[in-house]
């Protein structure tokens, strides 16, 4: 008789039909086999053949029952109980896909009528009977064996299959493997017919070389595209080689690594985002165990504090040697129950290669009691501009308090000369008016940066013309000058603190006193020169300590490094020479 995979009868000779009494192939051809021949599920008939058929199914190989006992009798028919011999062959496609299985049956009925014919075949039979359910005993074994290992295949938390033939064709798929390939059938299907989608992929030709050689492949984190789906897989081809030492199959075994590389890519991206937003915002972020000092610290931590790379900074003791002397109080501890407040949000300078940075740091203590052991996560900031333009601020703070305190000397002055020097109130009062609409739009121009250029002896004579109506007072002398417009503001500031203070205290606070301004160009045109001389001013001496006014005057022409700003307190009068970049 012949089945088809789904135990359905295909067809039989005449003598399977005069042995199960059955005269007519129609009542068999095409219905299931324990459908035209019912049996006890339970009952080891029913049990040693179906075993049988799952075994030819699995392994591809023909399978022998030595004895089978099974009730041939159709229903409402009395039992007519027959013992059997039977081999079991599988029947393949030219493609090696399993299609068919042939049953070859013995009757071995007769067996019996010999034990009631003799006591000789009465032993006979008995010896048969006893080495028939012995095998029967084994097979059993088997059937459960058998089982038990497909279970476990089919519990298996990797995924795996068995390929059968030049084709592989899918003998075996457990249920992770199903779940891979989205539930599709895939048992008696060649490969690359049950997955179309892993022929370009390359997994053919691996499969056809792993048959080819007999060497297995193994795979590790290889990606792959699963019904549209990007899949990440670790597994082995491993051939099984047959008894004549050619590979039969090839076993499939591995396991789905999606979730654990893409839970990886995500961490990996978020510490490249969390790395990217330290370097921009100049944070740095360590962890401290308090017991021994290490130190684990971010790439951006360690630069904060001088270190090129993570790995050189390893230990505390690292990086107190780099803390500013005056500062290192803010940033320790020498007893741990005082941890906490010391971590607390803290401003300190270091000092790397002699410049002076400004970090900000805090930190938390995490404690782990079982352990015994005291961590610290914390995070530091590179503080130095924020610092650099706190100090800016307060420093204009200071300049504009103090020159609003200069501009209302310098008006109280004006009013005193003209006043003084006018030789009517009319014409007094013209005059301070003048003055003082001159003073404020000098004010206005310093305070505006403009023009974007002038011409450094008209920045001297609107400057002198504020504090002295009297030009003979004032000896101005220098070659045309272009002056920027941050220089040109730069030398106001100065000239306006060096007028203040001459009107103020100085060569024209007394009359007869005068002042000497005269400038020239370097040869190379680079680089000006100023010198302001007051002559006949009361008695000068240097003060005891420098004035704001005075670092003014040697602050304003900071922003270019080849300007310099010498001020000399000489008994002749106050001296200043100021040297300037002209391009």
């Amino acid at each position: 008789m012949v089945f088809d995979r789904d135990l359905r009868i295909i067809g039989c000779n005449d003598s399977y039909l005069a042995t199960v009494g059955r005269s007519d192939r129609s009542d068999l051809v095409g219905r299931f086999l324990f459908e035209a021949f019912p049996s006890d599920p339970a009952s080891d008939g029913h049990k040693l053949l179906k075993a049988s058929f799952d075994r030819v199914m699995a392994t591809g190989r023909a399978d022998e029952l030595a004895l089978i006992p099974y009730d041939i009798s159709r229903p409402g028919e009395p039992p007519r109980m027959r013992y059997w011999s039977a081999t079991h062959t599988p029947l393949f496609s030219s493609g090696g896909e399993l299609r068919f299985i042939l049953q070859h049956t013995t009757d071995v009925t007769e067996l019996q009528a010999l034990r009631e014919e003799s006591a000789f075949g009465l032993r006979e039979s008995a010896r048969v009977l006893r080495r028939a359910r012995k095998v029967q005993q084994v097979n059993l074994a088997m059937v459960a064996e058998s089982n038990m290992l497909r279970s476990l295949f089919e519990q298996a938390p990797s995924f795996v299959a068995v390929l059968h033939g030049p084709d592989h064709v899918f003998q075996i798929a457990n249920a992770a493997y199903r779940a891979l390939v989205g539930g599709r059938d895939v048992l008696g299907l060649a490969v690359r017919d049950a997955l179309p989608e892993v022929v370009e992929q390359g997994f053919v030709e691996l499969l056809d070389r792993v048959r080819e050689t007999g060497e297995p492949f193994i795979g590790e984190q290889v990606p792959a595209v699963l019904m549209g789906q990007r899949r990440i897989l670790n597994f082995i081809y491993q051939p099984v080689v047959d008894h004549d030492g050619r590979v039969a199959a090839i076993l499939v075994q591995g396991h789905d690594l999606t979730s654990q590389v893409e839970a990886q890519e995500v961490v990996e991206r978020q510490a490249e985002h969390l790395r990217l937003a330290q370097a921009a915002g100049g944070f740095g972020t360590f962890e401290w165990l308090v017991e021994t000092g290490e130190i684990r610290a971010s790439p951006e931590f360690s630069r904060l504090y001088g270190f090129a790379n993570a790995d050189e900074l390893t230990h505390v003791s690292q990086i107190l040697p780099r803390i500013h002397p005056d500062d290192l109080a803010l940033v320790g501890t020498s007893r741990l129950n005082e941890l906490e407040s010391a971590l607390e949000a803290v401003e300190y300078r270091v000092v790397l290669d002699g410049e002076e940075r400004w970090l900000s740091r805090q930190g938390t203590v995490v404690r782990d009691v079982k352990r015994g052991l005291t961590r610290v996560l914390g995070a530091s900031q590179d503080i130095t501009e924020r610092k650099q333009w706190e100090r800016q601020l307060e420093t204009m703070a200071q300049e504009s308090a103090h020159r609003v305190k200069n501009v209302l000397a310098l008006a109280q002055a004006i009013v005193a000369q003209t006043l003084g020097d006018a030789a009517s109130l009319d014409a007094g009062s013209r005059r301070v008016s003048e003055r003082l609409a001159a003073l404020a739009a000098s004010q206005t121009a310093l305070v505006d940066g403009s023009p974007t250029e002038l011409d450094l002896g008209r920045l001297v004579r609107q400057t002198l013309d504020l504090v002295s109506g009297d030009a003979g007072r004032l000896h101005v002398e220098g070659p045309p000058v272009r002056l920027d417009s941050r220089t040109a503001l730069s030398l106001g500031l100065v000239l306006h603190e060096l007028a203040t203070n001459a009107l103020k205290y100085g060569a024209l606070s007394v009359p007869g006193g005068s002042v000497d301004i005269r400038w020239r160009i370097s040869d190379d045109a680079s680089l000006g020169e100023l010198h302001w001389q007051e002559r006949d001013g009361p008695p000068v001496s240097a003060p005891k300590r420098a004035g704001f006014g005075l670092g003014l005057i040697r602050r304003s022409l900071g922003h270019d490094r080849r300007n310099r700003t010498q001020v000399e307190f000489a008994p002749t009068g106050l001296r200043c020479d100021c040297t300037f970049a002209l391009a």
